[in-house]
């Protein structure tokens, strides 16, 4: 199983950075990416994987740690 990282809210008018990683079982970065987090809203900049699916696996769970931290919205900043 990989593991998921993150950082929690800031402050309601607070901003920081972020990054969520996840790792494989041999110790490998595998899929990541980098937003910010303002308040409740996390708006994420860039990511990237490096084996096929990690990226998606990442993807799902940001999403479950956002939601456990009560984040309100989350921009994959996609046009």
């Amino acid at each position: 199983d990989g593991k998921a990282a993150g950082v929690a809210p800031a402050g309601a008018c607070g901003s920081a950075m972020a990054s969520f990683e996840l790792w494989d079982e041999a110790g490998q970065l595998v899929a990541g990416e980098v937003g910010c987090v303002s308040g409740r809203c996390y708006t994420s900049f860039t990511g990237f994987h490096r084996v096929a699916n990690a990226g998606s696996v990442q993807l799902a769970l940001t999403a479950r740690l956002l939601e456990r931290a009560s984040f309100a919205f989350w921009d994959l900043g996609q046009e």
